[in-house]
């Protein structure tokens, strides 16, 4: 048993060394297993799996204090892969973009000058008009129209124009958004139909 490990959270530790273990497994695995990536991740982060867990082939209690260098340190401690890699495997599973995002970010009222710094691999914010951004200032700011992106319930760019942190565009501006959407064949079409008289 590890040193200064009761049995009751000798049973938690080693439940969240399974799911980091399954989770490297996936990943290093490779293949038809990559699918499953994305929800043992989910639970990895939600659960605080990847904070302290036992590792079963060592009988050693692993700690990280921060996601990323839990991503980034090599098999059994860790994963040994990025951030960036976690998301790209996540491309099309909003909510587990969004819970990497939430694990990466410093804790409200954080001293940034006493937490270790790594310039090299800093995740970058996401920009003002990206999903990911959106998401992030819901989560801070309005958790209730977040859980409803999150739910499928209304599309991350409604939900901040409910917020008021978006402005509604006018027609004319959802209107041209949609026409670089065209293909150019569609886009001839419309210029027709418009010299007609529209209809």
């Amino acid at each position: 048993m590890a040193a200064g490990v009761g049995d009751g959270e000798r049973g938690r530790l080693l439940e969240n060394g399974t799911v980091v273990h399954l989770l490297g497994y996936a990943l290093n695995r490779g293949g038809a297993s990559l699918k499953n990536v994305p929800e043992l991740l989910k639970r990895c982060i939600r659960e605080g799996c990847w904070q302290r867990r036992l590792i079963e082939q060592t009988g050693a209690v692993q700690e990280f204090a921060r996601f990323e260098d839990f991503v980034a340190t090599p098999p059994l401690e860790g994963l040994g892969a990025t951030v960036q890699l976690l998301q790209d495997m996540c491309a099309h599973d909003q909510e587990a973009r969004d819970l990497i995002d939430g694990a990466v970010q410093r804790p409200v009222g954080t001293n940034q000058h006493t937490m270790p710094v790594d310039n090299i691999n800093s995740q970058p914010r996401p920009d003002g008009n990206s999903k990911d951004y959106a998401l992030r200032r819901l989560r801070k700011h309005r958790p209730d129209l977040h859980r409803r992106v999150i739910g499928g319930e209304l599309s991350a760019h409604r939900a901040m124009v409910i917020a008021g942190f978006r402005e509604e565009p006018t027609p004319l501006e959802a209107a041209k958004r949609a026409a670089a959407r065209l293909s150019a064949e569609d886009r001839r079409a419309l210029a027709e139909w418009l010299r007609q008289g529209a209809g």
